[in-house]
């Protein structure tokens, strides 16, 4: 099987139907060597991960608020993970959103994107790490779907120059590229298996080179949020988490406002009793 035979296969097959090892044992037998393009997040960078409170309860420690160790009970994909693989989802600084904030609203709280007619208001804690020393993740900057994005199609025309002479280079492993990161920038969401390639690739990308977690534009902000999915080890090995805070969402008559409610820089013993404080 060639590439592009590979490719248009997946185009056309029922992929909830194909099993996740079967795809492993497509690609192993082929031979077929899956091309990624890395990106270096450096010392001193703020990541921001977002979780919703429930029954206006409080979260109060890094372990509740971090990458999720129930992962028996993760059962479907996501956009970088497989059934029963957690990964830390968070969102890094891009040139066109400042606020962390509004990135991690737009992903989780389908309210924020589409205001809704009637009231409706939800509460998310955000912890915000900074990286300690410099590490290396896979990059997803291949689909044409991001190129309004000045940022993102600045790293692929760097890419498309750097592996010119490549394997990389070579237009079926382009193609490949491009047809992955096309999958990353895939708004149509019916179920989870529409994330089985996007997760394949990043499973790939990341455990076969050895790499740290991988990098993908944000759907939900129409690719101008940049998010990353790490590994847990990444996560223990290179982020400090150094404050967390409450941000409330209220639509009230159509109105929708966003306001800090709750901030903590005191942790405690091994980020482990965050003392809660009223913000004014």
């Amino acid at each position: 099987m060639t590439i592009h035979e590979f490719i248009n296969n997946l185009k056309s097959a029922d992929i909830k139907k194909v099993s996740y090892k079967k795809l492993i044992h497509i690609i192993i037998q082929n031979n077929f060597q899956l091309p990624y393009t890395t990106l270096i997040l450096k010392k001193g960078t703020p990541i921001e991960r977002g979780r919703l409170n429930e029954n206006d309860g409080y979260f109060n420690s890094e372990f509740e608020i971090s990458y999720r160790t129930d992962a028996g009970n993760i059962k479907d994909f996501g956009r970088a993970n497989k059934p029963f693989q957690s990964r830390f989802y968070g969102t890094i600084p891009s040139k066109d959103i400042k606020s962390l904030a509004v990135v991690l609203f737009s992903e989780i709280v389908e309210q924020f994107r589409k205001i809704p007619a009637s009231d409706f208001e939800t509460t998310m804690t955000i912890g915000r790490w900074i990286i300690k020393e410099d590490f290396e993740i896979a990059d997803v900057c291949f689909s044409e779907e991001y190129f309004n994005i000045e940022e993102i199609k600045n790293r692929y025309d760097f890419w498309k120059n750097e592996t010119k002479n490549d394997l990389i280079g070579q237009k079926e492993y382009q193609d490949l590229l491009t047809f992955f990161s096309k999958e990353f920038s895939k708004i149509q969401i019916d179920t989870h298996f529409d994330y089985k390639l996007s997760s394949l690739y990043a499973d790939i990308a990341v455990d076969a080179n050895k790499l740290n977690g991988i990098s993908y534009p944000s759907v939900k902000t129409n690719y101008e949020g940049y998010n990353v999915a790490l590994t847990s080890d990444a996560v223990e090995r290179y982020l400090e988490l150094k404050e967390v805070a409450m941000f409330k969402f209220v639509v009230k008559n159509g109105n929708p406002v966003v306001y800090q409610t709750h901030y903590s820089n005191n942790l405690g013993p091994f980020n482990s009793k965050f003392k809660w404080k009223k913000y004014i």
